[in-house]
Parts: C-alpha cells; structure tokens; sequence
C-alpha cells in the first residue's frame, strides 16, 4: 500500500444483471418487461376502392366484427390507396382484440383471403 487514499472510482457501465428498462416511444407507456404476456397485433388490410360510401360501410362493418371479439391484442389497418402508392397504417387504439379463429375468418369474408394475419 502506497499510504494514499484511491479516488472512488466512477460508477460501473458493467451490466448488472437486472434488466434494463425498455425505452419508451414518445406518446407511448414505457414497456415492462415480464409484467404481461407479449401482444401479437391482428393487422388487417383494406383496399380502396372508387365508392367510398361502400368503404366506410365495409369498415363499420370490420369494427363491429372486432368489438364482437374483445381481448387484449392490438388492432393496426393497413389501408392500400386507389393510387397503389404507400399504404397507411393506423392502430385502432380503442379496440383490442382475441385473434381467435372465428374473429380472422369473419374479417377474411369481408375482406377476403390475405386481408387479415396476426403478427
């Protein structure tokens, strides 16, 4: 021993085995980790079409479908333009769903095959 006192030393960036706290999305609730069972989103696709009281009608009805399924997945639409150009995607904040199989048949024969997928 050299008889000086060592300079506290800086606090560790080692890990520390505790997770570490996911990073919350702005205007998003910080995630948890291990508090609730991971979500899968049900990602719905609808195309535009030239009648757009027929889509909005389409759509309601779409709505209706997922509030007859409430569960605790999330809901995004993906709407594809007339113009085929970039597809705008909106989550449904105010319905969640149980992907069940009655719940992505139903939507399927509204919307047709390949319109509706959990992922």
């Amino acid at each position: 021993a050299t008889g000086q006192a060592e300079a506290p030393s800086a606090p560790s960036s080692e890990p520390t085995g505790e997770p570490a706290a996911a990073a919350a999305t702005p205007g998003q609730p910080e995630r948890q980790t291990g508090v609730e069972p991971s979500r899968r989103a049900v990602v719905i696709m609808l195309r535009e079409t030239d009648d757009p009281d027929a889509d909005l009608a389409l759509l309601r009805e779409v709505r209706e479908v997922l509030k007859a399924h409430p569960g605790h997945d999330p809901v995004r639409l993906t709407v594809m333009g007339q113009d085929q150009g970039q597809p705008t995607t909106l989550e449904l904040s105010d319905i969640a769903v149980a992907p069940t199989d009655a719940l992505l048949e139903r939507v399927a024969e509204l919307l047709g095959p390949g319109s509706v997928r959990v992922g």
